[in-house]
């Protein structure tokens, strides 16, 4: 669905296709289009990291803070579910995948820790894929970092308006480094393709061992 942005307030909807002018700043004020990507997010996986385990809650969602790189704090973090398990060490998220190799410590010790979560259909995440989706998104949600001196997302100003932010594997890898782009932060600081909610958006959460799957979590 198209996402409109009112040119005074900076408010964004998502409406069908058409001509809409912004409720709150009045008819003279058209909504314009922007071309923002969302994403259609499959079941998502959860680790806690707690003793004992706790299975997510709209009470874990943290506030989102800005960081010193282009990534933030607080949300509530996932990956992508592989019930079949990613092609490396067949485990079951591009996060344990990660873990498996450069964090071993931080993998999950059993499938206790570990739910499955089923987002909501109006589930609004902003997907960035690759570099335009990234270019596009800082035309409207951009800051430039005093430490780094680079333009990167305004996590807290995406989190007013959107329920949360996917970066994908693709975005992971090619946005890695932005030589060509010296004045623009990379996505560096983001290991794996991972999803930062900034709003509990899941119709059904499952505990793993619930859940067919033939993946693992060590």
């Amino acid at each position: 669905m198209p996402i409109y942005r009112c040119p005074k307030c900076c408010r964004v909807v998502s409406l069908p296709e058409g001509t809409y002018y912004c409720r709150f700043c009045g008819p003279a004020f058209i909504m314009q289009p922007i071309q923002i990507k969302l994403a259609e997010l499959k079941p998502q996986l959860y680790c806690s990291r707690r003793e004992p385990p706790k299975p997510p809650s709209p009470q874990e969602i943290q506030p989102i803070r800005r960081w010193v790189i282009n990534k933030p704090e607080g949300g509530l973090w996932t990956s992508t579910f592989l019930p079949s398990g990613d092609e490396v060490y067949g485990m079951c998220s591009d996060w344990l995948r990660w873990c498996k190799s450069d964090m071993p410590d931080w993998l999950p010790k059993s499938e206790d820790y570990c739910w499955v979560l089923y987002p909501s259909d109006d589930a609004e995440v902003v997907e960035v894929d690759d570099l335009e989706d990234y270019l596009q998104l800082l035309k409207y949600y951009s800051w430039l970092n005093p430490v780094t001196n680079k333009k990167e997302i305004n996590f807290a100003r995406l989190a007013r308006d959107f329920d949360g932010f996917h970066l994908t594997e693709n975005g992971v890898w090619k946005l890695r480094h932005l030589w060509e782009y010296p004045d623009i932060e990379s996505f560096y600081g983001w290991d794996c393709e991972s999803t930062v909610w900034f709003r509990w958006k899941f119709d059904v959460v499952r505990p793993l061992k619930a859940v067919p799957h033939s993946c693992k979590i060590r």
